[in-house]
């Protein structure tokens, strides 16, 4: 038995199917509402492919794990570290410091193919708006493939082993095994995707997508049995038609993975099992789909990145308005990916592939080499807080304009303790909150210097004292854990504009805990909201650098929520007997500009609510020109 599996052009066609209803619903998934599960079709015919090898190796007793890795490795790495390359150099130019940082944790990730896991972390969903801009996104599918790739050899030679213990069937014990892991896979999507909560791991991990694989493997098990046919037209017709119809018909709100994606995995392994004629045969084995599915993994690696840099670019975070591909730029889009993804399959996918460097030659010099190199620049990236001086010029340096937190002073993604103000200060605060405390650190810490008061911050972003995880309960728990260091308290968060009960339940929730803090006997200080703008400051002027416009060009506008909700944290304050400061008011009633972006181009702002280092700054020099030494202690400690 020839451990080579026969060329099939219809497979290609397949691919070809997979890719392009993926790069239309990344382009506008209005135009194709299901095409999400060209993604599904590929773990398909990836599991079928990979199980026919395995099962027809390990039947023969040829299997190594030694030629079947270095293959993965030949398959995977080259291409995927050519678009590396060149989407981190695109990205050093064009994105931001923050955001630059974590594109190198991104890089680290998906080279050490865990990007599905890094991705489950973060706070947006695959489907959210942010997710739409991280250039290494749609590396989470990879990741889920390398993980089934580790374990389904095993299990492999763990069923053919039990079959021949017991002296039964292989093709019977490992369709049982195929069949357990199903169910078990199947349960436990439907479990996490039905949990609002949960529903991301359900979409990332490879316990909740092995199913798919697994309906691959399965159809593999059945096509190497030298008694099967082969499906017929009648199978074969109705699956490519239902699978097409599924690409229009599914969207984002059904629970995916979960019961409802069976019907297209089947489809596709229907069509993986048919013969090699008919109509369904001849139009999958046409020439032109196959060689759009030949290059189809190159495509699937370059039309993401183009997609999110071009939207990181345009879009300044509007709200209620996402950034729309306009058709002849996504035209444009289409045709650089193809571009690009010819360039790959031909001068790197095809060379690399067919070499013969053996596993030892393919591990050091394709894999383990570049990715030392590859992980040592993203180390660079991310400890150095995304290179911010890429961007400096003769107006401002980029760590402070694209910051709302000196990363120096507070390197932390939480920060307990952190110091600032007068080393020697006769008393000692706390700036106590979430990102909203951090960016008016700068600001207190200024103060602190001209009063001679130390400022210590403890404060993570996305916190607030309503919050139990574990970085919110160490940062509200903080002031109680530290009280005797302390000679006050100041208290910011972000707050919410409507008026919804939701919204009133957790600002009530939020003065439980200020009482609280009022109980420990020392002055506790509500700081007040800042205005906001209708777009990410930082994105403005960062299309200003890129294009060489003016900021003046960009219909940038100031939100009046801010006054509705001081009056409301004021009516606070009284309520529970703390102080209200109120920065913006002072500023206001001495009718000193305070814009987003400053005369000589200098961003006070990071994005819509945050200010900068440099507008935490201006507003700390603004209100010590305005005020004298004893009414800046009665305003705000």
């Amino acid at each position: 038995m020839t451990n080579k599996l026969k060329y099939n052009p219809a497979i290609d066609g397949l691919r070809t199917i997979a890719i392009l209803p993926v790069i239309i619903f990344h382009i506008n998934n209005n135009w194709l509402t299901g095409g999400f599960l060209g993604v599904d079709v590929f773990f398909v015919i990836s599991g079928f492919l990979i199980s026919s090898i395995i099962v027809r190796e390990f039947k023969d007793s040829s299997f190594s794990y030694s030629n079947f890795y270095e293959r993965r490795i030949k398959r995977i790495i080259p291409a995927y570290l050519f678009m590396l390359v060149i989407v981190t150099g695109l990205c050093a130019i064009i994105m931001l410091p923050y955001d630059f940082k974590k594109f190198g944790f991104s890089i680290f990730s998906s080279l050490f193919f865990v990007s599905n896991i890094n991705y489950g972390l973060r706070t947006g969903d695959y489907f959210s708006n942010d997710a739409e801009q991280w250039p290494l996104l749609h590396t989470w599918s990879l990741s889920v493939e390398e993980q089934f790739y580790i374990f389904w050899p095993v299990c492999v030679m763990g069923f053919i082993y039990i079959s021949r213990r017991f002296k039964k069937p292989a093709d019977k014990t490992i369709s049982i095994g195929i069949a357990v892991a199903f169910c078990l896979s199947l349960f436990l999507a439907v479990l996490l995707v039905g949990d609002k909560t949960l529903s991301k791991w359900g979409y990332y991990l490879v316990f909740t997508r092995a199913f798919e694989l697994l309906i691959g493997a399965a159809m593999a098990v059945i096509v190497a049995k030298p008694t099967f046919p082969g499906f017929g037209r009648l199978i074969t017709i109705p699956s490519g038609i239902i699978l097409i119809a599924c690409f229009f018909y599914f969207d984002r709100s059904i629970l995916h993975p979960g019961v409802l994606t069976i019907i297209p995995c089947l489809c596709v392994a229907f069509l993986l099992g048919m013969k090699r004629s008919g109509i369904t045969y001849t139009t999958l084995s046409w020439a032109p789909m196959v060689k759009v599915g030949l290059v189809s993994y190159s495509l699937y690696l370059w039309h993401w990145p183009i997609i999110a840099l071009y939207k990181y670019v345009l879009d300044f975070g509007i709200q209620g308005s996402p950034i729309q591909i306009p058709v002849e730029h996504a035209i444009l889009i289409i045709a650089t990916s193809f571009v690009m993804a010819y360039l790959s399959y031909v001068f790197v996918e095809t060379p690399i592939r067919k070499s013969n460097i053996g596993f030892k030659g393919a591990f050091w010099k394709i894999f383990a080499i570049p990715s030392t190199v590859a992980s040592t620049v993203a180390v660079v990236i991310f400890f150095s807080n995304g290179l911010p001086q890429r961007l400096d010029n003769d107006e401002y340096l980029a760590k402070y304009a694209f910051n709302s937190i000196d990363k120096e002073r507070c390197p932390g993604f939480l920060n307990l303790g952190c110091a600032g103000g007068s080393d020697a200060g006769e008393k000692r605060y706390l700036l106590l909150g979430n990102s909203h405390a951090e960016h008016y650190f700068e600001f207190y810490h200024d103060l602190g210097q001209k009063l001679g008061y130390q400022i210590d911050l403890a404060a993570a972003g996305g916190c607030s004292p309503t919050y139990t995880s574990l970085k919110c309960r160490a940062v509200f728990s903080y002031p109680f854990d530290q009280t005797d260091n302390y000679d006050g308290f100041i208290v910011s968060l972000s707050w919410p504009s409507d008026q919804s009960s939701e919204s009133t339940e957790k600002i009530k929730l939020v003065g439980d805990y200020l009482i609280k803090l009022n109980q420990l006997s020392k002055p506790v200080i509500l700081i007040g909201e800042m205005p906001t703008f209708n777009m990410s400051i930082d994105k403005a002027v960062n299309y200003k650098r890129l294009f060489s416009t003016q900021t003046s060009d960009i219909n940038i506008k100031k939100s009046t929520n801010y006054q509705i909700i001081n009056q409301y944290l004021k009516e606070l304050s009284e309520e529970v007997n703390i102080k209200f400061a109120n920065p913006i008011a002072d500023i206001e009633s001495s009718s000193l500009d305070f814009s987003s972006i400053d005369k000589s181009g200098i961003p006070n702002y990071m994005d819509t609510n945050h200010l900068s280092v440099y507008g935490s700054r201006k507003l700390a020099e603004h209100i010590t020109n305005q005020f004298k030494h004893d009414d800046i202690i009665i305003k705000y400690f």
